[in-house]
């Protein structure tokens, strides 16, 4: 049954946002469902230092920083992460590049903030539509270059890996990969690995990544943001597993997951609902099939890749279920949202 206990805590970040009236900057983190209000006193790669309303200062990691809000935002800033969350990407780069205009006079802090906004749902939306790859990437490297000392600046350069990779760039994709492995945290540094094995399964180097990701399986994980490597770890593994036909063994990795996973990594669990869907299609369990996809069509929509491949895989199913008029709904979704998706040109090129 699908249900909407999963969906992703930026949900209750931003509700926490808006109902928010304290003069004060907020960061709500992934570990700790208790917010810190006060004053951001330092940022850099690794961690941010807020001076707490209550006294004293508090040192949050990068990696554990689910969302900022600021003291001076401009109106209407939340409305952009709204649309962001529901996956309205050209409202939401709309809605930030006129808050980015509006706070011209606001902290740096800020203005770094809403640069990152622009470039991260730019990169967000290439990966559901390459042909708008070029554009975030350039997006994303402007941000990298003029942000060095950002607490998101190993997500940019992860997020930049993932377009280079998607373009099958490789020489680039590993120069990104490899950048995000220097990072002095573990968490980022598992995230290289997995990204490494990534880029190996696309070069046919199986063995390679199946390497990468038992190595950050078998490394202690002493966060919650390590904890979520080593699922995604396991997720990727158990692509592997099922390329070998080994059904049962991936549909066990990626229960796992499921059950695991932090309830705000909406991208996690898209992928890994995916996945289950491709095992139970090598399994000729096609209704057990469509659930699977439809979790990501209606829970994770949001995040653009894992949604045009579900769709797709819907349209199929639809199709081979004798139910043509829920077939055509789910590709005219894909044709619509991602009409230059390689998704969206098989459909079109197997009518």
């Amino acid at each position: 049954m699908l249900t909407r206990l999963s969906m992703p805590l930026v949900v209750l970040s931003v509700l926490v946002c808006l109902v928010s009236t304290a003069a004060a900057d907020r960061i709500v983190r992934k570990s700790v469902k208790t917010p810190l209000d006060g004053e951001i006193k330092d940022i850099s790669k690794t961690e941010v230092v807020l001076e707490k309303k209550a006294g004293g200062n508090e040192t949050v990691a990068a990696g554990d920083i689910l969302s900022i809000t600021w003291t001076d935002e401009p109106a209407g800033l939340n409305i952009a992460r709204i649309n962001e969350n529901n996956g309205a990407f050209d409202k939401a780069i709309e809605a930030y590049r006129k808050a980015l205009e509006g706070a011209a006079s606001g902290s740096d802090g800020l203005k770094a903030d809403l640069s990152w906004a622009i470039a991260r749902v730019l990169g967000r939306q290439a990966l559901g539509d390459q042909a708008k790859a070029d554009e975030a990437i350039k997006e994303l490297e402007a941000f990298r270059t003029k942000h060095g000392s950002h607490y998101t600046f190993y997500e940019a350069v992860r997020l930049l890996g993932e377009l280079y990779l998607m373009k099958k760039d490789f020489v680039k994709a590993q120069a990104q990969f490899e950048a995000l492995g220097k990072a002095p945290t573990p968490d980022f540094q598992m995230a290289s690995k997995i990204a490494l094995g990534r880029l190996a399964m696309a070069d046919n180097k199986v063995d390679d990544a199946v390497t990468a990701f038992d190595a950050v399986i078998a490394m202690t994980a002493n966060s919650p943001q390590e904890v979520s490597q080593q699922l995604e770890a396991k997720l990727n593994k158990a692509r592997i597993v099922l390329g070998k036909n080994q059904v049962d063994e991936a549909l066990a990795l990626l229960d796992e997951v499921l059950a695991k996973c932090q309830a705000d990594d909406s991208r996690l669990q898209a992928e890994a609902y995916l996945r289950q869907g491709d095992c139970y299609r090598a399994q000729n369990k096609e209704q057990d099939a469509v659930l699977a996809y439809l979790h990501v069509d209606v829970l994770f929509s949001a995040e653009k890749s894992q949604h045009a491949e579900a769709l797709f895989q819907l349209t199929k199913l639809f199709t081979k279920l004798a139910q043509p008029a829920r077939a055509s709904e789910h590709r005219e979704k894909l044709e619509g949202e991602y009409p230059t998706s390689d998704w969206a040109k098989q459909i079109k090129a197997a009518a």
